[in-house]
């Protein structure tokens, strides 16, 4: 399973500014997800959840087997 980190950061000048370090290998490939927040911030672990929603609704819905069997598929 993917491990999700939820960090603050500010932008400024084209580039983000973490607020505080990321625990993660040196090198280690991420994929960045990025919220703006507007008024009110959200705290780390409504981001987290929302997150791992968001990521969860990515990866596709459940399609029950019989609907892929061949012979629901293909008529003969």
């Amino acid at each position: 399973m993917m491990e999700v980190q939820v960090v603050r950061a500010r932008y400024a000048n084209q580039a983000l500014w973490l607020e505080q370090p990321l625990e993660i290998p040196e090198g280690a490939q991420v994929q960045v997800f990025i919220q703006v927040q507007n008024d009110e911030p959200l705290s780390p672990e409504e981001q987290k959840r929302r997150l791992e929603a968001w990521l969860g609704a990515i990866r596709g819905i459940s399609v029950p087997l019989d609907a892929i069997r061949r012979e629901t598929i293909y008529e003969d």
